[in-house]
């Protein structure tokens, strides 16, 4: 099997451009790939051949490395892929998407890794006779290998012998999972956790009762034994047992006061008691014959992912491509020996409250068509749901006291998202785009382009692409027509110096199957190392039609806010000048586009019902164009108590802890604790689908949660 026309990741261009510079403190190159055919070991092994076969031809020259040799030659590259995707799913297949993970380690002991053979390695795997589409992930500066002879195996799932009956299984990916707080603890005093797994993606299992993953091929595992154990040894101290986990000198995230899954699992899982928002004299939930729906989500097992932090502060969120798909494959897989009352598999409801913002907004990702492919694979069993977004525009505009107060405060587009066609020849469009100073990360600017044929989005081909110019602060200009611009250092530059921007023009890429896609990345602009950083200050982009045609093109700035707490509070964004089209429709998480998973906003309260609430401000908008897959949110659930009253109560990271906090984040779980509840009366996600379809609202969910 061939694909003649393979897409190309513009990430992975300016990986392979910049010399992998971002992968060489981390020597992990990961990938999302999607199949022409269901996996098997014979296309698990094409892969690692592929890469043998970059390698073998240097093995006599490592045997005999001359002694003045500035590189290590060859690298010792392994390219691995989890076990769990060579599981045939309940659908009768094995899956289509599978991530790759590539390791690379120098063989020379002070010698430094030769990255050109890596760079070869890379384009190997890109190169796959099977391969459709192909995304390179993010450098994982938390991932560590599990070791070849491991501490001890945690337990395998879905063993015929370890069936259990419940009638939901609960699931959460996260920063951190709260397994020992009381509103999750069993409803005996000194039970255990009813948290029954827990995959912390970015730790090493090389101490206490971390265990190595089974079926996969990195982090680490806690079990429900070793967590039950953990409960009784230190009599439930939550500060204890999450210190008794982690190696010396380090802090786990729930010693703090607040972390986001310490939020989030006690609104997803917890026990009555818990602190949930509700609103004024709300209604009992009923059922369909009118009697009170019990929650029988507070007794229902629960199943964890923890991202790595390193993961979870940079919120540009390319990492998800490979560590959510990974998580939501673990999660299931553990569910595997749960069955309802009817004897089938229980049904699974998955919280994601994690996301980016740029993309191409229709549906097509690679991630997003790996979740439809697990939606359906699971046969009416599996729901997943996300957090819209929080990218609506808040700043507050000019006339901003004046307006409706149902507005207030009023705002004007976030700076993130522009939306403009080009007609005619000649006819042109400039983007000013703010890139802060002292910026620790890379800038992203995703501009994409479509037309309209007989009803339907298409990409453009080469030849209709618009040029675009590249201006920096500086007034260095580069271009691409399509093709690939760069701009280099004034001193050195020229190749083998590393880039500080690169334009990157491609017709096909793996992000969409409907839109082309123009990549502007501008290097850090932070002086914080030898390597040569980018200008800060306003990056000018003029895109210019070259042909008679109709041309529609959204450009998105990845989103880089950083974690509260961070020193730099700033982050790029859209700069609104004369005739600029800011907009803030289509600012849905760049995953919540796809149309098998629930999608939630957040709701402020105004001291009416859940009918006569406001969306938050901070809400994302879905849209009201053709050619998009998903209108708005199906649901809305209690982010805020009011314009003056942000946030709603929550759960800090331990029992008793209590914090304020907003965001889609936090209606999420709710959302998912109903959809739960539901799968538990009727446990057929078509069911509960079909009660919160017919969005209307791009902001505002079918279904308002009390």
């Amino acid at each position: 099997m061939s694909n003649p026309t393979p897409s190309v990741d513009p990430y992975g261009q300016w990986a392979l451009h910049t010399k992998l510079r971002r992968f060489r403190q981390t020597r992990i190159v990961d990938f999302l790939v999607e199949l022409n055919a269901p996996v098997t070991e014979e296309i698990k092994l094409s892969f690692e051949d592929a890469v043998l076969s970059v390698i073998a031809p240097l093995r006599k020259i490592a045997a005999h490395p001359p002694k003045d040799a500035p590189f290590d030659v060859p690298p010792e590259i392994q390219l691995t892929m989890p076990d769990a995707y060579l599981q045939v799913m309940p659908c009768g297949s094995t899956s289509r998407f599978i991530t790759l993970r590539m390791s690379v380690e120098t063989s020379r002991k002070g010698k430094d890794v030769d990255w050109g053979i890596v760079a070869q390695a890379v384009q190997a795997v890109l190169a796959n006779r099977y391969v459709v589409r192909v995304q390179v992930g993010q450098p994982n500066y938390a991932w560590r290998d599990s070791p070849e002879k491991p501490l001890h195996e945690a337990p395998g799932a879905g063993k015929q012998g370890d069936l259990q009956t419940t009638p939901v299984v609960l699931g959460l990916l996260g920063d951190a999972i709260p397994f020992a707080h009381a509103a999750l603890r069993g409803t005996t005093e000194g039970d255990g956790s009813r948290v029954v797994a827990v995959w912390d993606q970015g730790r090493r299992p090389d101490q206490g009762a971390w265990a190595v993953p089974d079926r996969f091929s990195y982090g680490a595992e806690l079990s429900a034994s070793a967590m039950t154990g953990l409960i009784q040894q230190f009599d439930g101290d939550e500060d204890a047992i999450y210190a008794a986990l982690e190696s010396a000198g380090r802090v786990s995230p729930l010693q703090s006061r607040v972390s986001h899954g310490g939020m989030i699992l006690p609104l997803l899982a917890g026990a009555k008691h818990a602190p949930v928002p509700r609103w004024s004299n709300p209604d009992d939930e009923r059922d369909s014959i009118g009697e009170p729906l019990l929650d029988v989500v507070s007794e229902a097992p629960v199943i964890g992912v923890t991202f790595p932090t390193t993961h979870t502060n940079d919120h540009s969120g390319r990492w998800m491509a490979v560590n959510a798909l990974d998580g939501l494959r673990y999660i299931m897989s553990r569910a595997a020996r749960y069955r309802a009352e009817d004897g089938m598999a229980a049904p699974v409801a998955i919280n994601l409250s994690y996301g980016a913002l740029a993309g191409a907004h229709d549906g097509t990702s690679m991630l997003e068509s790996a979740i439809n492919e697990l939606v359906v694979a699971h046969r009416n069993r599996l729901a997943i749901v996300l957090a819209a977004g929080n990218s609506h525009g808040t700043r507050r505009g000019p006339d901003g006291d004046s307006v409706d107060p149902r507005k207030l405060p009023h705002t004007q587009p976030g700076g993130l998202h522009a939306r403009f066609d080009l007609h005619t020849a000649g006819q042109e469009h400039t983007l000013t785009m703010f890139a802060p100073p002292d910026k620790q990360e890379e800038t992203y600017l995703e501009i994409w382009m479509h037309r309209r044929v007989d009803g339907k989005t298409v990409p453009l081909e080469e030849g209709q692409f618009p040029a675009i110019t590249v201006t920096a602060p500086d007034g260095q200009e580069f271009s691409g027509v399509p093709g690939t611009g760069v701009l280099y250092p004034a001193v050195g530059g020229h190749p083998p110096a590393i880039p500080l921007a690169g334009l990157y023009l491609q017709p096909k890429v793996p992000q969409s199957t409907q839109r082309s896609m123009a990549l502007l990345v501008i290097a850090p602009t932070q002086a914080h190392s030898r390597l040569p950083f980018a200008a800060s200050g306003r990056w000018t982009v003029r895109i210019t039609n070259r042909r008679d045609q109709s041309l529609s093109i959204d450009a998105y700035v990845e989103r880089d806010d950083t974690t509260v707490g961070a020193r730099r509070d700033q982050s790029a964004h859209l700069v609104a000048t004369a005739g600029e089209t800011l907009c803030d429709e289509d600012t849905l998480s760049d995953v919540a586009t796809g149309s098998r998973v629930f999608r939630v906003g957040a709701l402020q309260d105004v001291g009416a019902d859940a009918e006569g609430a406001w969306v938050s401000r901070y809400s994302a908008e879905g849209h009201s164009a053709e050619g998009r897959s998903a209108v708005g949110p199906e649901l809305s659930a209690l982010a805020d108590q009011g314009v003056a009253r942000p946030g709603i109560r929550v759960s800090g990271s331990q029992s008793g802890m209590v914090v304020r906090a907003n965001g889609t984040s936090l209606a999420a779980p709710q959302a998912t604790r109903w959809i739960a509840n539901r799968l538990a009366q009727t446990p057929r996600v078509s069911a509960v689908r079909r009660e919160v379809a017919g969005s209307k609202d791009p902001r505002k969910g079918v279904k308002l949660l009390p």
